[in-house]
């Protein structure tokens, strides 16, 4: 097998500005202190708009220049949070509070990615509720329970711009930022 060949995994996502996203990771750590869910931890606040998927080696430049392209006809994006939502039993997160935004977004991104993704993500990836995730499926069931009778009715309100689309990267270990793709308003 070639160098070329290697395939990664990757995922791409929005992420709110760095004062905000400590803010939801202050709220990331109240998990992990009160209900052993540590796993959220691991990445940065953010919103996945395409789930991971495999890329091989020799296709990475031609994703960059789509990436590049698709996010050079947009201009940044408002988006709000407000409050907590769920996934029963292991997921909480804070919902968006206006993916009317991020849908026709995210619709034509995946149409831009047809040809990189793989086809159940296809078939399947076209629901979508965003949602930036604070507990996961290191929330034990009991737990979950717990913690949704805790944040079912607390508040949580926020707004910010977004800038650009980025593009995470699996080393192995952990995921890392690889890039953030700007939105430049071209013909939009």
């Amino acid at each position: 097998m070639s160098t070329k060949d290697i395939s990664s995994l990757i995922f791409l996502a929005l992420l709110p500005p760095e004062s905000l996203g400590e803010e939801i990771k202050e709220l990331k750590q109240e998990f992990s202190d009160k209900y052993n869910s540590k796993r959220a931890l691991r990445l940065p606040a953010h919103i996945t708009l395409v789930p991971p998927f495999r890329l091989t080696e020799n296709r990475s430049d031609e994703l960059f220049m789509i990436l590049e392209d698709f996010c050079g006809r947009f201009s940044e994006m408002e988006v709000s949070l407000k409050d907590f939502g769920a996934f029963p039993p292991r997921v909480i997160f804070i919902e968006v509070g206006n993916p009317e935004v991020l849908r026709p977004f995210r619709d034509q991104l995946f149409t831009s990615l047809e040809n990189f993704l793989p086809v159940e993500q296809l078939k399947t990836g076209r629901s979508f509720r965003p949602h930036i995730t604070l507990a996961t499926r290191d929330l034990s069931r009991r737990d979950f329970y717990l913690a949704w009778e805790e944040f079912k009715d607390r508040s949580f309100d926020a707004l910010f711009s977004v800038e650009g689309l980025t593009l995470f990267k699996h080393n192995g270990k952990i995921w890392d930022n690889i890039t953030e793709f700007k939105f430049q308003n071209r013909e939009r």
